[in-house]
């Protein structure tokens, strides 16, 4: 805490910018007097331990940069000056392959979950819709990630229940690999369990991979999603038979996807860019000094 005091009584910054309140010395005492924003991306104010931390700190900053209105909602009740800016993601380089090169073998779906078993209510869903398509159409092969071990394998193949159809585990992969990895893949699934709080504070996460990937999107009506999507470039519902019937008509029609990636993409680069989040962020910070 010394160090890091004289180090900004050097510095004499403007303005400093909190990131999340995680980390212990990221509230208003370590701000030593200087004017701060605090940047929230995630509901943690649901996390008893930081909710008195948080709400302290977010009353006594110049400004909120919130990513998503659940989280708007929430800092509004303790600061006024709030800002909301989508998270944005550099555009990866390279060819993204035509949706007819993706199914030479068989359309991948897949449920880019960091963690799959740590998000059981989202992983039930995913199993159900995808046992509901199984039945209608096998054509399909499945794709999870972040199943690190044999036996989280087994759990997973366990809890899906898709019979014949084949289900792709991969470990966690570094970013760009994942990335690589989404330029196979025919749909991206992305469930909101809404019974959760944390999950309710979700922003696109998972959705800019497979936007960055040309990877067309089925997602919950939660959070900011339907503000993003529009009609043609993903398929946003809470309806698990609006569900079934989009995967369905994803994986049978190479066309569709194809149309709905590229149109999707576009919207990508004007409005989830990292250019776009940095002229957004550039733009609150000069406004509050």
């Amino acid at each position: 805490m010394v160090q890091c005091k004289r180090f900004l009584k050097r510095l004499k910054p403007d303005v400093l910018v909190f990131q999340t309140c995680r980390h212990p010395f990221v509230d208003l005492r370590h701000a030593f007097g200087f004017p701060y924003i605090l940047d929230l991306d995630d509901a943690d104010f649901h996390d008893a331990s930081l909710r008195q931390r948080m709400e302290d700190t977010a009353t006594d900053a110049v400004g909120i940069i919130a990513g998503s209105r659940y989280i708007d909602t929430w800092a509004r009740q303790f600061n006024q000056t709030c800002q909301i800016v989508w998270t944005g993601s550099p555009i990866s380089a390279g060819r993204r392959p035509s949706h007819a090169e993706r199914s030479k073998d068989l359309p991948i779906v897949t449920w880019a979950q960091a963690s799959p078993l740590g998000y059981p209510a989202e992983l039930d869903f995913v199993a159900r819709i995808l046992r509901a398509v199984a039945e209608r159409d096998a054509g399909f092969s499945v794709r999870l990630y972040g199943v690190n071990s044999v036996q989280d394998q087994e759990k997973v193949r366990q809890i899906m229940g898709l019979g014949k159809v084949r289900i792709e585990t991969l470990p966690s992969l570094p970013y760009d690999r994942f990335l690589a990895s989404l330029r196979e893949v025919s749909v991206g699934l992305s469930p909101i369990a809404p019974e959760s709080p944390f999950s309710r504070g979700k922003s696109f996460g998972k959705i800019l991979g497979y936007l960055d990937a040309m990877v067309p999107v089925v997602c919950s009506d939660h959070g900011d999603h339907a503000l993003f999507f529009t009609k043609g470039t993903g398929f946003v519902s809470n309806d698990e038979g609006e569900w079934q019937s989009h995967v369905l008509e994803l994986i049978r029609n190479v066309a569709l996807r194809d149309e709905m990636a590229r149109k999707a993409f576009a919207n990508f680069k004007d409005r989830l860019s990292l250019e776009r989040a940095s002229d957004l962020v550039g733009k609150f910070i000069k406004s509050v000094i």
